[in-house]
């Protein structure tokens, strides 16, 4: 009989060393795609994207489902498991700058949205279980609600990027753009002081599209209020607009628009303006306005991917 309480003892502590180890490590791993995280998108090292990779499927994967499973069988009783326990389902919820290694990650929401669920169900009765005999109870609790606000937070992104979410909320933008040309402006095109240019930066929400006659499709009232288009833009004559710095505040506009539109590609929707002739001077006689000036160019490219590149991976 001793001799199997202090074989229990030992399994216990071995048990206990395996958790704060997995703890340790899973931290570690949340602090890299926490530094890591937001320079993805400029840099390429293989090294760099290695430990993004490996950090990412030690919390996504393998070490939280060992982890939680050992704290669900652990034989003794500790008061810090519940807290640990909560800690974990924050990690598990990841950094607000890496939300998904890849874009096939964000096709597999619902499988997120259920593995939360079953993991805050078996913390939450952790927590309660704990709830009379630890001084951290007042902790747990507090730490959960960050959990489930984590966790909601990262379900929306994930669902945000997938491609069904796609297909649906670049549908009223696409419809909208294959009439924009027809709305009716003050002389031709200018693509320098962006008159005749619609291109919506918000107010694209939609229950603000009406289907309207002949042609039937989604149309938008640019003249509401709630509706930003770039054309509004440049022609504010308020006090932030104007300047150097104002020109960079319109260009981030720009990059905004140019990125709505963009979404239409991965969401399978047609490019209606691609052909119009407003299109080509935008980008000559707008973009490209100065000769061999290419810094604005590639400025408004930058950040318009990386507009794209926070939807799918953060």
């Amino acid at each position: 009989m001793g001799v199997d309480f202090w074989v229990d003892v030992s399994l216990s502590v071995m048990k206990l060393g395996y958790i704060e180890i997995s703890m340790l490590v899973m931290a570690l791993a949340a602090v890299v795609l926490f530094v890591t995280g937001s320079s993805r998108r400029r840099g390429c090292c293989g090294a760099i994207a290695f430990v993004q990779w490996l950090s990412y499927t030690l919390v996504f994967n393998d070490l939280f489902t060992f982890t939680i499973g050992q704290l669900q069988g652990a034989t003794f009783q500790n008061e810090l498991l519940p807290l640990w326990g909560a800690f974990m389902l924050i990690v598990f919820g990841q950094v607000h700058s890496f939300s998904a290694y890849s874009p096939e990650d964000n096709e597999q929401w619902k499988k997120y949205s259920l593995i939360i669920s079953l993991q805050s169900f078996f913390v939450g009765g952790m927590v309660g279980l704990y709830t009379e005999t630890t001084k951290y109870r007042y902790w747990s609790v507090p730490i959960l609600v960050c959990m489930g606000i984590e966790a909601d937070e990262k379900i929306a992104a994930l669902k945000m990027a997938a491609r069904s979410s796609l297909a649906e909320n670049t549908k009223p933008i696409s419809a909208f753009m294959a009439s924009e040309h027809r709305i009716s402006t003050v002389g031709e095109p200018d693509p320098i002081q962006m008159n005749g240019y619609n291109y919506l930066v918000t107010g694209d929400r939609v229950g603000m599209f009406e289907v309207m006659r002949p042609q039937y499709q989604l149309q938008l009232n640019v003249a509401r209020d709630e509706v930003v288009t770039l054309q509004k833009i440049w022609q504010c004559q308020g006090r932030l607009l104007r300047g150097e710095t104002g020109q960079q505040l319109k260009d981030i506009c720009f990059s905004f628009a140019l990125f709505k539109l963009l979404l239409r590609r991965f969401g399978g929707q047609p490019f209606s303006e691609s052909s119009l002739d407003k299109t080509w001077k935008l980008v000559r006689n707008g973009l490209l306005e100065k000769e061999g000036d290419y810094e604005r160019a590639l400025r408004v490219i930058e950040v318009e991917l990386s507009f794209l590149f926070d939807l799918f991976y953060t």
